[in-house]
């Protein structure tokens, strides 16, 4: 005989209230949270998932609703990146608290829900080079004998270049001034530029080379500074376009996506004032303003479409020369704020393994560019926030010349690499400027 129980009155009704309250955390969304708790604010952080790109950005991070696994959160800036695995837990808060110092004293402590930070896991320094590893000695720090030996990638300095971006070497020597063999051929060490002059006579320091001295105490040879000369040194930031050091996946999907919004154009694409591809779309104008996807084109027109001297990204007919776009496609993918060099371009290039083709050392992206800021922008508008001429002190949308408003008619010229470099921080100023001047109104077509 089956028992059939009932339950009523308040009894019942307490019972049912709390067997719909277990319903309802069992069907709960399983996910956690992630805090990342940075210090200095400056510092660089990229969390992802897998070859997922979850966020990144600078200082602290705050991430809710994340499907619990295991998250890689790296830390630092320019080439002093530190990464760490935490586990993401469901329905728990995450905190991980990080003190970046001296490369060898970074610290990170994590815990979970209400209970303080745990022990610290180990922590490694990621060095970056091409693939197949190594920087074969075209970095700050780094020493490569011919055939690539002796590669380690260290720090990333300005140093002394050709046309091309490609590092002038010479012959590494050991602190008695012997040349250090290996193979019998001679470590080649780059020259770095001194930050200011050594010699304070000296009106001009960027004609001042610092020498580095091959040291053999390591697994493999290594071009070391001085240290009377550490403080003249002078490390490239990167900042945002640390991004290029994701996974070739995260690069993939972003030019995908970018690649969707420009096919998608119901009219030929157009670009910006500082030279960012635009389409439209619903009969909107839609400017591929994404970093990351900006990054990604920009990596795939320098495997491809310059190359090959071709007008096309994919299926789409740019508007402007290849090298104009590649240039608007780095800035964007940059800060908005400070500036593009040489350098940056050329270590950027290496991260993304576009200075290496067929094994061989690849510079010769940007030969025979040649550009000059006033034919570029001497006719460019843009429409942004202006004083109101009727009413002083206050403020209306319209156009502006940019030549006149961002570089103020003063002209910058430039070939090969350094030329590039110089288009690419000129598109940056002036996406800049558009960015802290933002007009309140709709453009209308230009004039």
């Amino acid at each position: 005989m089956k028992r059939v129980f009932a339950f009523g009155g308040v009894g019942g009704a307490l019972v049912a209230l709390l067997a719909l309250a277990a319903c309802s955390i069992q069907d709960a969304p399983r996910l956690g949270t992630l805090v990342v708790d940075v210090s200095p604010d400056s510092a660089h952080i990229t969390v992802m998932n897998g070859a997922d790109l979850v966020d990144y950005g600078y200082g602290d991070v705050q991430l809710a609703e994340l499907q619990p696994g295991t998250y890689a959160v790296t830390a630092g800036n320019g080439p002093h990146l530190y990464t760490a695995s935490i586990e993401v837990r469901a329905r728990e808060t995450v905190t991980a608290t990080i003190q970046l110092g001296d490369p060898s004293t970074m610290q990170l402590a994590y815990g979970y829900g209400p209970f303080g930070p745990a022990s610290s896991p180990t922590l490694s320094m990621l060095r970056y080079g091409p693939p197949g590893g190594g920087g074969g000695g075209h970095g700050g720090g780094n020493s490569g004998g011919k055939g690539g030996k002796g590669d380690t990638y260290g720090d990333l300095w300005v140093i002394y270049r050709d046309a091309d971006g490609a590092p002038i070497t010479v012959d590494g020597l050991d602190l008695d001034g012997n040349p250090v063999l290996v193979d019998g051929e001679p470590v080649q060490c780059v020259q770095p530029v001194a930050s200011y002059a050594v010699d304070p006579t000296n009106p001009d320091p960027t004609t001042e080379l610092l020498t580095l001295v091959v040291s053999v105490d390591g697994p493999a040879p290594k071009c070391e500074p001085l240290e009377e000369d550490l403080p003249y040194l002078m490390e490239v930031d990167f900042g945002r376009l640390n991004l290029v050091r994701a996974p070739s996946k995260v690069l993939q999907k972003a030019y995908d996506a970018a690649m969707a919004t420009l096919e998608a154009s119901e009219e030929a694409i157009t670009t910006d004032p500082a030279g960012r591809l635009v389409a439209t779309i619903d009969g909107e104008l839609k400017t591929i303003d994404s970093p990351l996807e900006n990054v990604a084109l920009y990596e795939h027109l320098l495997r491809t479409g310059i190359e090959d001297g071709t007008m096309t990204l994919g299926t789409i007919t740019l508007p402007r020369p290849v090298l104009e776009v590649a240039a608007a496609l780095f800035a964007a993918g940059s800060d908005k704020s400070g500036t593009i060099d040489l350098d940056e371009v050329v270590y950027i290039n290496e991260f993304m393994g576009l200075n290496v083709k067929d094994g061989d050392p690849y510079y010769t992206h940007y030969s025979g560019y040649s550009y000059d800021r006033q034919n570029r922008y001497g006719t460019v508008r843009a429409w942004v926030l202006v004083p109101d001429p009727e009413n002083e002190g206050s403020y209306i949308s319209g156009w502006v010349n940019v030549y006149e408003e961002v570089f103020g008619e003063q002209n910058a010229t430039g070939s090969d690499a350094r030329g590039f470099a110089q288009a690419a921080n000129d598109a940056l100023q002036t996406i800049i400027y558009v960015h802290d001047h933002p007009a309140p109104d709709p453009q209308p077509a230009t004039p």
